[in-house]
């Protein structure tokens, strides 16, 4: 095991400081429809970027911010809270502590966390409509139906500067809608690095099996889906000899959603903006159609090879977490999950490295990184005073930005999630800089319709023709949220 250098520690930080949305050096993004992640900054403008927010010189007498949020409760990420109770000792609690900490001293307010077991869409929805304050931000986890008439238009916000790198701009150029920003995503939430997806593999079947230096085709831009199945077409094997392929057995993938998993990062865009800034569904492309052929073409024939837990049979009793323990067990050379998840292999003995998604093929420019689960921030239009809320989630996100996420990122080195120093080289040059978002469609017949495709039980065509209308009035009525 390689000892992880001080010398990637400071370029791990250093990469950091650019912005989380950016891509290959010096492209620039193509419209707001571009799900591509784009590096606009040279380290002169990363300079600049990084100076504090001008925010007024005010204090606001203790007062108590608060926010609304819900704890999923994987127990598979890192601290989901926004507030901490006090320091322990842990590196990420005690960051998640100093960040609100600095923030309460200097403008002299008191953060206040407020955790609903229920829905917070449903939450905000009730007390926006009985005109109650009770909230200053909302952490939603889902894209929510919620539009201008629950959520502040985070443009309207006087000191959020969306273009600082603290805020994710592949993210607010997706979900804008005619030119309106309901929910953000930036530094302030761990869980937008903690889950965003990455391919783990195992070091000792990758010997095994003779495969190359997978970082090196990472580096030349050949790591994608022909070269992933090229190099394990022969490591699925019926290891107990039952003839039978279930979760005893070695797989050459394991993972949720099976092809959807594996092929994260393949760029699936059914829908585009337009010049207004309106979502619009754009079926008859014809690289859509040869996108869902091609992995639709994958899931048939390889269908052995991927392991599914919601899907394949599972005689452990233990559900999702089955991906854990059998890549913990050395039954995959691979799987993907959110970068988190790390954390559940402190203790394997074989060596494992992680690289990010494969792309389609040579064609597709750049990786492109999803995130599993993307918690949203919103602004209830029942807040009193804007410009004080502002102030506040610009100064929060900066320290976040500056403090938190080196100190996430220090985590992940000091208790050893990840074991060499080429793995972090991934988070920094093709992990972390490619994360990217596609355009918002408010449809959940789109959702539908992609599963049952990629899942191959209908034709593409037939799909298409099926479910154009229903997608097309769900979207008109998801845009007239933003009206």
């Amino acid at each position: 095991m390689k000892s992880i250098k001080i010398t990637s520690i400071i370029l791990a930080l250093l990469m950091l400081a650019g912005t989380v949305s950016c891509g290959d050096a010096g492209k620039q993004p193509e419209s707001n429809s571009d799900t591509s992640a784009a590096d606009s900054s040279s380290a002169e403008e990363t300079t600049d970027q990084l100076a504090p927010p001008v925010l007024p010189d005010e204090k606001y007498d203790g007062y108590e911010f608060r926010i609304l949020t819900r704890v999923e409760g994987y127990g598979i990420y890192n601290n989901e809270h926004l507030v901490v109770e006090g320091e322990n000792g842990e590196v990420l609690n005690d960051a998640l502590y100093n960040r609100c900490r600095n923030v309460e001293e200097k403008l002299d307010v008191k953060f206040s966390e407020i955790v609903t077991t229920g829905l917070v869409e449903t939450e905000i929805t009730k007390t926006v409509m009985a005109g109650d304050d009770s909230y200053d931000l909302t952490i939603i986890y889902d894209n929510p139906a919620l539009g201008t008439e629950y959520l502040v238009d985070f443009n309207t916000l006087e000191y959020v500067n969306l273009d600082r790198p603290w805020w994710d701009q592949n993210y607010s150029a997706a979900f804008s809608i005619n030119g309106k920003l309901c929910t953000a995503v930036g530094s302030i939430m761990i869980t937008h690095m903690d889950s965003v997806f990455a391919m783990f593999y195992n070091k000792k079947l990758a010997s095994d099996y003779k495969l190359p230096d997978l970082y090196e085709l990472v580096r030349n831009g050949s790591w994608t889906m022909p070269k992933f199945f090229e190099l394990t077409k022969d490591v699925t094997a019926d290891l107990n000899g039952d003839g039978e392929y279930d979760d005893k057995d070695l797989y050459a993938f394991l993972g949720l959603d099976g092809i959807s998993r594996l092929g994260s990062g393949v760029k699936i865009e059914y829908v585009k903006k337009d010049a207004d800034d309106v979502p619009t569904l754009d079926l008859g492309s014809e690289k859509l159609v040869d996108t869902l052929t091609t992995l639709r073409e994958y899931a048939a024939s390889y269908e052995r090879d991927i392991y599914n837990p919601r899907t394949d049979r599972n005689t452990g009793g233990d559900a999702d977490r089955a991906v854990f323990r059998m890549f913990l067990n050395d039954q995959a050379l691979f799987y993907v999950h959110g970068l988190g998840s790390a954390q559940m292999y402190r203790d394997m003995k074989s060596d494992f490295g992680v690289i990010p998604t494969p792309k389609l093929d040579e064609t597709q420019e750049s990786y492109f990184i999803t995130p599993d689960a993307t918690k949203r921030m919103g602004v209830p239009t029942t807040v009193t005073d804007l410009t004080r809320t502002s102030v506040i989630l610009e100064a929060l996100a900066y320290e976040s930005y500056m403090n938190l996420r080196p100190s996430y990122y220090d985590t992940m080195l000091k208790y050893k999630y990840l074991r060499d120093d080429e793995s972090i080289e991934m988070l920094d040059k093709y992990i972390y800089t490619n994360i990217g978002f596609t355009p918002s469609s408010g449809s959940k017949t789109l959702a539908t319709m992609n599963n049952s495709i990629l899942g191959g039980s209908d034709e593409i065509a037939s799909t298409f023709a099926s479910n154009k209308a229903a997608i097309e009035a769900e979207m008109e009525e998801y845009v007239k949220l933003f009206e």
